[in-house]
């Protein structure tokens, strides 16, 4: 089993599991997947150093997507 670095959004709270293999020293954004909320954060060594709000993502209108048109 890979180490996790369990990180809370700000925005709504909801847990982000990251593989600390992957993200040990990182710097940069991330997406909640409950909330949709675009968080920029930076972890060193495997510790969280900052995490900011950036922006909600922009919601799909499903008028314009693909999907829609084909269905």
């Amino acid at each position: 089993m890979l180490p996790i670095l369990r990180l809370n959004c700000i925005s709504c709270g909801h847990f982000i599991n990251l593989h600390e293999d992957v993200y040990a020293d990182y710097e940069g954004l991330i997406k909640c997947d409950a909330c949709g909320g675009i968080l920029n954060i930076k972890i060193q060594e495997g510790k969280l150093k900052s995490m900011a709000f950036e922006r909600i993502a922009k919601p799909v209108d499903l008028e314009e997507s693909s999907v829609a048109r084909h269905t």
